[in-house]
């Protein structure tokens, strides 16, 4: 996720795409914006319960819990 987040701050959409679709399961493109904006530091603050933001399966689950959220 660390890596995404820097994707993201670099405006790097195809790894945000990759990300989005490796990790989270979901097609990037049509979600980057949401996924992109998630990511970012102030954004990303209801991911900070999550005890690594490495990608283990109780992080990623909340990544796509709060993406999915904010796509609404």
């Amino acid at each position: 996720m660390l890596r995404a987040r820097q994707a993201a701050l670099q405006g790097v959409d195809d790894q945000v795409d990759s990300f989005t679709l490796d990790v989270l399961g979901r097609r990037g493109g049509r979600q980057r914006e949401t996924v992109s904006t998630s990511l970012l530091p102030d954004a990303a603050d209801g991911l900070t319960d999550v005890p690594s933001l490495v990608a283990s399966p109780a992080a990623v689950a909340r990544a796509s819990d709060v993406i999915m959220v904010r796509h609404r």
